[in-house]
């Protein structure tokens, strides 16, 4: 398993040291960190050269995730255009967020819309070396946020993978535990996310709200957070998983030292 992290989170650590990429890309190396999760959006003009820079820092591409919209066979060319730019980037893995139904009520439809759709793109994405992957999204109106979602997705679409979420359960009240154990053997990628607990934030507007009302604030890839972060990284290292593990740590300040602490405490247990 390798640690990787958001390419956002290095421009981050950048603006904290109020240095360069390059600077914050050594300082990220020193800590153990050696690819990169990327927005489509970060390399779609030039892939073949956001690679070869990237390559020249030491690091490498791990993942690569594009919103890209998917509802109909219409949408099937500018899917592939994300595996293409996915692919010529250097990932093994490309992530398509492929967008939410307009209310509950179609919410069902979609699902089984999109279910043809994304085992035909995954196809495309095996034959050129790489998978295809989908995440448990946050958004309930998204019919890929839930695990019994899953169950069906990944049972019509043999090709496809599971991007694992662990922080992302939380907003829909299951349990990243549960998914593993219903779901583990497809997982191709993972995020790494983590909440803080609520009382040790009163006072302080939360990130996120779940649907239960529980209010969700940032916290780094360590004990003492609401998500049991050494049984999934455990369980993982048992099962023989073998792909990247990439630290999501958007709003933990100061980034540097949130990455730091989230690589020593992954590399503790992996």
């Amino acid at each position: 398993m390798d640690i990787c992290v958001f390419f956002e989170h290095i421009k981050q650590v950048a603006a904290d040291m109020g240095g360069s990429v390059s600077d914050a890309v050594s300082a990220v190396l020193a800590a153990g960190i050696t690819s990169i999760d990327i927005d489509m959006n970060e390399a779609k003009l030039d892939p073949g050269a956001f690679r070869l820079t990237v390559e020249a820092c030491g690091m490498n591409v791990a993942s690569c995730y594009g919103f890209v919209t998917l509802k109909t066979a219409d949408d099937i060319p500018a899917a592939e255009n994300f595996i293409d730019i996915a692919r010529a980037a250097g990932a093994h893995n490309a992530m398509i967020l492929p967008g939410q139904a307009d209310d509950m009520e179609s919410r069902g439809e979609l699902l089984h819309a999109v279910a043809p759709l994304l085992s035909r793109l995954a196809s495309y994405a095996s034959d050129r070396g790489l998978t295809l992957s989908l995440e448990n999204f946050s958004n309930i109106l998204a019919p890929y946020s839930l695990i019994s979602d899953f169950e069906y997705l990944l049972d019509a679409c043999p090709e496809l993978g599971f991007t694992l979420d662990t922080g992302n359960f939380a907003f829909n009240g299951e349990s990243p535990l549960t998914a593993y154990e219903r779901l583990g053997s497809r997982i191709t990628h993972v995020h790494l996310k983590n909440w803080d607990i609520p009382e040790r934030r009163i006072g302080e507007a939360p990130m996120y709200i779940a649907a239960s009302g529980e209010p969700l604030y940032p916290y780094p890839i360590k004990n003492g957070g609401l998500i049991d972060i050494a049984s999934i990284l455990t369980s993982l290292k048992r099962d023989g998983y073998k792909r990247s593990l990439s630290i999501e740590n958007f709003g933990v300040s100061p980034m540097l030292k949130g990455l730091s602490e989230s690589a020593a405490y992954i590399r503790s247990l992996i």
